[in-house]
């Protein structure tokens, strides 16, 4: 882990949509959290991938304009992301 100016204690992470859809990066950042985590860091991790995540497992190419879909992706991208 680098040295940084400040000994942060709480680091908030945010990763989009484009990086959910990323498997290496999100097991190369999972890596990097586990060993700030170790360093006795908390960590804060945000996301505004859920919907993107749903979509991929239901199949859908294109976001869906209707409310009740969007929201059936993003509980099911939500469930998605917190198991990774």
């Amino acid at each position: 882990m680098k040295k940084s100016e400040k000994d942060y204690q709480r680091i908030v992470i945010k990763i989009g949509s484009s990086l959910i859809q990323a498997p290496e990066i999100i097991e190369r950042l999972s890596e990097q959290i586990a060993d700030l985590i170790n360093h006795k860091r908390e960590i804060i991790l945000v996301s505004s991938g859920a919907i993107a995540c749903g979509m991929g497992i239901l199949g859908w190419k294109a976001r869906p304009a209707k409310l009740s879909q969007l929201q059936a992706a993003a509980s099911l991208g939500q469930s998605e992301l917190m198991e990774l």
